[in-house]
């Protein structure tokens, strides 16, 4: 609700004395309230989560009405809301958490057992999201807990931007087919560069990521002009290590957080 109620006069704080156009947002946003409050007592909650409930809804209702009435909204008024209504937030979370946890882990760990141990660890799971939820998502942490490690790691797959189902199949049968071709090209060399390159396709770090900063170490180091297909170039690794050396003249970036993004999966 706090995130509805933002979303409608953040962009008035500065502006709300000379500008009404949020007015008929809130109004309905408020009139969306009032129709739960209504609803409320037929819900068939507990009498606790009622109250709980009901407590949250006439504190919106109440900062509706006195921007409203003084068709004003600022800053400071929205922060003393929100700050009340912080604690009914976080106890929010933490019921809506437990009846997340305790409906979702049963079932997978049904369907765990009903698909078998073979058929689970060749089981794939796509979860499809934006990029604010998308590093520590609930879903994975409900995998996390059904899921072995390797798992966790190779054969669930989050992914943004993935609007339909036929989408998400595309995206999945890309990575896989990425993961594919990777052994089959670079899966039989021992050089360190062919075991990123099979790394880079198997992750979501773009295959010429290594390539990409091992040039640009370079050029920060001073380098205008190097040779490539000439057995006799230094490797990668050597000119990373010697830009590492000497320092980065022309890059303000650390090579050591260069370093930590390469790595990071």
């Amino acid at each position: 609700m706090v995130l509805g109620i933002f979303s409608i006069v953040s962009p008035y704080f500065r502006t709300s004395a000379s500008s009404i156009n949020w007015k008929p947002q809130l109004q309905n946003f408020d009139n969306l309230v009032n129709a739960a409050l209504y609803a409320l007592p037929w819900s068939g909650l507990p009498a606790k989560d009622q109250l709980h409930i009901q407590t949250m809804l006439h504190m919106v209702h109440e900062y509706i009405g006195q921007a409203l009435d003084t068709s004003s909204v600022n800053y400071k008024k929205f922060h003393e809301f929100a700050t009340a209504l912080a604690p009914w937030i976080d106890k929010s979370m933490q019921v809506a958490a437990k009846a997340h946890v305790t409906s979702t882990l049963p079932a997978l760990q049904q369907l765990k057992a009903e698909m078998g141990d073979e058929l689970w660890r060749k089981t794939y799971v796509l979860i499809p999201t934006v990029w604010p939820v998308s590093l520590y998502n609930i879903r994975l942490q409900m995998f996390r807990k059904v899921m072995d490690f390797e798992q966790i790691k190779q054969q669930v797959l989050i992914v943004e931007g993935a609007r339909t189902e036929e989408d998400a199949r595309t995206t999945l049968g890309r990575i896989v087919a990425d993961r594919a071709l990777a052994l089959l090209v670079f899966g039989g060399r021992e050089e360190d560069s062919m075991k990123d390159h099979v790394f880079s396709l198997s992750t979501r770090r773009d295959l010429l990521s290594s390539a990409e900063e091992d040039a640009a170490g370079r050029w920060c180091n001073g380098e205008d002009d190097w040779t490539i297909l000439n057995k006799n170039t230094m490797s990668a690794s050597e000119a990373s290590a010697g830009a590492a050396a000497d320092g980065d003249p022309r890059c303000p970036m650390s090579k050591a957080f260069a370093t930590m993004l390469r790595q990071a999966p």
